[in-house]
């Protein structure tokens, strides 16, 4: 089974002042077949050294492989974050620097079950037609649709509700941010006359009012 670590912060904009799309997971790698494969490969390593004696250099790979194997498995997981710029994902120690999904590629996301093996082929960062893969255990994972142009995205999380109201959050906030199309705020803005007075614009503060149906400003 996968471990999921400390959540450090609330995912449901809770009462001590975190956003709605704050979320936080980090799962490790705690599968029992993984490392009865890590200690097999160490006591291989270890018996090959006594057995057959190689030379210094190869006598001291032989002994480094147990130690960074343990340290690597125990230390690697995947770190899964909902900030206010869209979704963070990194696989450590794989990736460097976090892969980042902003809101506006979300464009619909839904709950899945998955077997890692028998849907992806394995574990950790999995390509199939159509879609990356994050997974770190089977079980319950969160696909996220990012449109035509670009393959899907299908996280591995035990806690799927909470992801999803994250994503949901956000997406909304920066739909919102962009008055609810594809023209972000500021050069909707920008293609208003402040002196007409038909366009919903105080001329004396420059600040938006409601139109109303008929765009005067008078309420229908």
């Amino acid at each position: 089974m996968a471990d999921d670590g400390p959540d450090r912060r609330p995912d449901d904009g809770g009462p001590d002042g975190n956003p709605p799309w704050s979320f936080e997971e980090v799962q490790r790698f705690r599968q029992h077949w993984l490392w009865a494969f890590v200690g097999a490969v160490s006591v291989f390593a270890v018996v090959t050294v006594l057995v057959q004696r190689p030379g210094p250099v190869v006598s001291a790979v032989l002994l480094a492989l147990p130690v960074v194997g343990v340290v690597g498995t125990y230390r690697a997981g995947l770190h899964t974050e909902v900030r206010e710029d869209g979704l963070s994902l990194q696989l450590s120690p794989l990736q460097r620097s976090p892969r980042h999904v902003p809101f506006e590629d979300v464009l619909d996301h839904e709950r899945v079950e998955f077997r890692a093996f028998r849907d992806y082929g394995g574990i950790g960062i999995r390509r199939t037609p159509g879609e990356w893969a994050y997974v770190v255990t089977s079980g319950t994972g969160v696909r996220i649709d990012r449109g035509d142009e670009e393959p899907n995205l299908m996280v591995g999380t035990k806690r799927p509700e909470a992801l999803e109201r994250a994503l949901a959050a956000g997406v909304a906030r920066s739909k919102a941010a962009v008055g609810g199309d594809d023209q972000p705020r500021w050069k909707a803005v920008a293609n208003v006359d402040p002196g007409d007075p038909g366009n919903g614009e105080n001329p004396t503060d420059g600040t938006a009012t409601d139109t109303g149906a008929d765009g005067n400003g008078h309420a229908p």
